[in-house]
C-alpha cells in the first residue's frame, strides 16, 4: 500500500478506535465507532447468511464503512442530527464533504470506499440488511448496559426499536427483525 493509503487508514480512519459513542450519555461500558461497525456487520453478516448466502460479503463490506466519516465529525448525538430535515440535510452535505476529502488521496480504493459508504444503506437488500443491524447494534448494547445496571439508555433503545418498526421490513429480513426485538424485549425485561 502507498504512504498516502496507509496515512488515511491508520493516520485517520484508525481514530474511529479513539472516537466514543453515546458521548452524551453515563455508560458502564464504552463502545468505540471502530466496535460498532464491527458489531454492525458481524449482525450484517449473520443476517445475511440467513437469507442470502452470496450477499454477506457486501453487507460486511457496507457495514464497516457505514459509519467512517465519524474519524474527522465525532459520534453526533442523534437528538442533534435528526433535530430536523434542515439539520440532517446539512449534516449530510457535511459528512460527504469531509469523507470526500478524507478519501481523496487513496485514488482508486479511495473511490471505491466512498461509493460504498454512500450506498450503504440504500433500497438494496444488501442496504436494508447494514441499515437494520446499525440499528440493531444499538439495541443490543443498550441491552447490555441494561444488564450491567445501566437503565440510563432506555430512551435510546426505545427509540431505536420504534425505527426498526418503522421500517416496514417485509419477508424473511422482516422476521428476523421482529425476532431480534423480541429476544431483546426478554433480555430486557428480564433485567428490568
Amino acid at each position: 500500500m502507498s504512504t498516502a493509503v496507509n496515512e488515511v487508514m491508520f493516520g485517520k480512519i484508525g481514530r474511529l478506535k479513539h472516537t466514543f459513542r453515546y458521548s452524551a450519555q453515563p455508560v458502564i461500558s464504552r463502545e468505540n465507532v471502530a466496535e460498532h461497525s464491527f458489531w454492525t456487520a458481524m449482525i450484517g453478516i449473520t443476517i445475511a447468511y440467513e437469507i442470502l448466502d452470496r450477499i454477506a460479503p457486501k453487507v460486511a463490506l457496507k457495514a464497516i464503512v457505514h459509519d467512517i466519516e465519524e474519524c474527522m465529525t465525532g459520534d453526533l448525538v442523534r437528538d442533534m442530527k435528526y433535530a430536523n430535515p434542515d439539520t440532517r440535510e446539512a449534516i449530510a452535505k457535511v459528512e460527504k464533504e469531509f469523507i470526500g476529502r478524507l478519501l481523496a488521496p487513496m485514488n482508486q480504493p479511495g473511490v471505491r470506499i466512498l461509493q460504498e459508504w454512500t450506498d450503504s444503506k440504500d433500497n438494496t437488500l444488501a442496504g436494508q440488511i447494514v441499515k437494520l443491524s446499525d440499528t440493531l447494534s444499538v439495541v443490543q448494547y443498550c441491552t447490555k448496559e441494561m444488564e450491567l445496571g445501566n437503565t440510563n439508555l432506555t430512551e435510546i433503545k426505545d427509540a431505536c426499536t420504534s425505527l426498526i418498526m418503522q421500517m416496514n421490513i417485509t419477508g424473511e429480513l422482516g422476521e428476523i427483525a421482529w425476532h431480534a426485538l423480541e429476544e431483546t424485549k426478554d433480555r430486557w425485561n428480564r433485567n428490568a
